[in-house]
């Protein structure tokens, strides 16, 4: 396909098209929340639903530090008078629900239906640690407050954290380790006994916890929306690896790996179901003082691949259900997941946005910052570049949702549009003024909410 700009016109009048098929397998996006990567695409359609009103559903021009977001409530934390404050707002028009002071070194951590978590940190000489205090969202009222804690992430109706009281740690100093080679070494995990509670998110009352001894390694799973787990598992030093329920704590699943050491990292990932725990799939394992990883198979236990570690710019990892990609200055690797051998590579692009359809959305992270305006539509299957893109911005929200795409327009403001990742179309769906930079943005239900130097504005999405 030639390389073409379509200009932008937001007068012609467009029927969306079909709606693509869900992706079997979504891609965990959480360090990807609130980047900005440029984005445009050669060929892509650009029209604004016919009939939609563009503009903000409303705005406040404020000092706001930070939002966040339920599908009936925007948190937004704001200065008012030089002292930070916590206010609720419905999400339909803004109107204010309830507003409270907060200590400025606390800061939202994220919102259910129910209730607002706020996150304090804390440091003294065990180390630093979190105190996590909740309140109820439709009345400010203050539920319960739990301190010497770690937040791990949250499950419907319940939270999960770390139980730091008897743990002493030394947060400040953090060691790189490297071969004579100048290749990076796996430093160990954390040495000491683990102590993870989940509780219910309205009492603070204990679910059930778990007591992983010193040398085992739990790992969660996250779900594409920041914080939302959808897994555990946990590994000792003899290679015995566990799969628990999340709701209830029980073992689910036991394999014994062909290992046995000091861990340094893994995960649970490539060539398996989208359902964290099964009896099919692999082991990606970090052994300390080691470099690179190797690829167990869960069923035999047996390791069936090694990969070497040359200093990439990032370590091996799970993109697709069947692919791992290494990723490095150059671009990216995808290496078969059974096998390890090279499928595909591609030049410049090295970070992945996204994954579904049986293409992955990739970017790149080079010296003019980590998301330069370079990024492309790939084939998984092949590595073929299907659509080249620059000059829209991917508005990665935080949350799970549409793909959001702003491009500027003039020097003070902007459009929004939602890009069909199949066909590569935009719909417009919203108009911005005084719009200066990269905003950060959350996404919940069926709005986004965006902060742009200090102010916020809402759209409802298409």
């Amino acid at each position: 396909m030639p390389d073409a700009i379509i200009e932008l016109d937001l007068s012609t009048p467009w029927e969306p098209p079909d709606p693509p098929p869900s992706p079997r397998r979504r891609v965990h996006r959480r360090w990807l929340a609130s980047a900005v990567v440029g984005l445009v695409a050669a060929g892509v359609l650009v029209a604004a639903a016919p009939g939609r009103d563009t503009r903000p559903v409303f705005v406040i021009d404020q000092q706001v530090i930070s939002v966040s977001m339920s599908e009936r409530r925007i948190v937004v934390s704001r200065y008012e008078q030089a002292v930070p404050v916590l206010e609720v707002l419905d999400v339909p028009d803004g109107s204010r629900i309830w507003s409270q002071p907060i200590p400025r070194e606390q800061h939202v951590y994220f919102v259910t239906e129910h209730v607002v978590t706020l996150l304090t940190e804390s440091a003294d000489e065990q180390g630093t640690a979190q105190t996590l205090t909740v309140l109820d969202v439709a009345t400010g009222e203050r539920l319960w407050e739990r301190s010497r804690i770690r937040a791990v992430g949250r499950t419907p109706g319940r939270f999960v954290i770390e139980d730091m009281t008897d743990v002493v740690r030394d947060d400040w100093v953090v060691t790189l380790t490297k071969d004579a080679e100048g290749v990076p070494v796996n430093n160990p995990a954390e040495q000491y006994e683990h102590h993870y509670r989940v509780l219910d998110e309205r009492t603070g009352a204990e679910v059930w916890s778990l007591d992983v001894p010193k040398g085992s390694v739990a790992a969660f799973g996250w779900d594409d929306e920041y914080s939302v787990l959808e897994g555990l598992s946990e590994l000792s030093p003899t290679g015995v690896l566990r799969f628990r329920d999340l709701t209830t704590g029980a073992v689910t699943a036991t394999h014994q790996l062909d290992w046995s050491g000091t861990i340094s990292y893994f995960d649970v990932g490539a060539a398996q179901s989208d359902i964290i725990g099964t009896t099919s799939g692999q082991v990606m394992l970090y052994t300390a003082r080691e470099r690179g990883a190797d690829i167990y198979d869960l069923r035999t236990g047996r390791r069936l691949w090694h990969w070497e570690d040359r200093n990439t710019y990032r370590g091996l990892y799970p993109c697709t259900g069947e692919l791992y990609c290494v990723q490095d200055r150059n671009g990216t690797d995808a290496l078969d997941a059974h096998t390890g051998q090279p499928v595909w590579h591609v030049d410049r692009y090295n970070i992945l946005l996204w994954h579904g359809n049986g293409t992955l959305l990739l970017g790149r992270w080079d010296e003019n910052g980590p998301y330069s305006s370079l990024a492309a539509t790939v084939d998984e299957r092949t590595g073929r570049v299907l659509r080249r893109y620059e000059g829209w911005n991917l508005v990665q929200s935080r949350g799970t949702g549409p793909l959001v795409v702003w491009s500027r327009v003039g020097e003070r403001s902007a459009v929004l549009g939602v890009l069909n990742q199949r066909s590569g179309r935009v719909t417009v769906f919203g108009r911005a003024p005084e719009w200066f930079g990269p905003p950060d943005c959350v996404a919940a239900g069926d709005h986004l909410a965006c902060t742009v130097v200090g102010g916020l504005k809402v759209w409802r999405l298409p």
